[in-house]
């Protein structure tokens, strides 16, 4: 079986790339009323040795990351996130079980204020600051068309910057966001009760 990423970087994902922000599932502004849109996306962290690059594709409430070793698959409306695991097997793990409190409308827990504009890669973006609830972590988005097409976190953990190239708006099939036919999906629950619970997900990251 693939190794399956930290689920720091995979709560990361899960949530936006806007929303980037290593060791903490907290969700901060991103993708709320963005219209469906590919991209091509890279996360810069201090956290990480080195920048990852990942094609998205989004519509509303669901999402989808493509990497040269990873695919993932978040459905908000499934409340889980699908994690490609080689050939048709597929890991399903649950976005409550994640942390991942924020990752449905309404429950976003963070300020949020338009502080003006700037201009992005030829962009007018609407520049947006935002604070996480604790006051731990802060962000600065570059929105164009409701798109983070730039987002930088500042956290505990570091710096992260979020970057997004290659930008096309419009339609996006919700065949995008579907498991293949054969595919075979294992839960992180079922794994878990299979190992006889004596070990922990964090061990399982490992």
């Amino acid at each position: 079986m693939r190794p399956i990423l930290p689920l720091d970087l995979v709560g990361m994902l899960a949530a936006t790339p806007a929303a980037a922000q290593l060791g903490d599932m907290t969700t901060l502004p991103g993708l709320e009323k963005a219209p469906s849109f590919e991209a091509d996306v890279t996360i810069t962290s201090r956290a990480m040795p080195q920048p990852t690059a990942y094609h998205v594709t989004y519509m509303a409430r669901r999402i989808r990351f493509d990497g040269a070793e990873n695919t993932f698959i978040t459905r908000m409306d499934q409340g889980a996130v699908y994690i490609a695991q080689g050939g048709n097997q597929w890991m399903r793990m649950s976005l409550q079980a994640m942390g991942g409190v924020g990752l449905s409308e309404g429950s976003f827990r963070h300020t949020m204020r338009k502080v003006g504009q700037a201009t992005v890669d030829g962009k007018t973006c609407d520049v947006y600051q935002s604070q996480s609830a604790d006051g731990s972590t802060s962000s600065t988005n570059y929105l164009y068309r409701d798109v983070p097409i730039r987002s930088i976190v500042q956290s505990p953990q570091g710096q992260t910057v979020v970057e997004y190239r290659n930008l096309r708006i419009g339609y996006v099939p919700a065949s995008r966001f579907e498991l293949p036919a054969n595919a075979q999906v294992t839960s992180m629950e079922d794994l878990l009760k299979g190992l006889g619970g004596n070990q922990s997900l964090k061990g399982l990251m490992q």
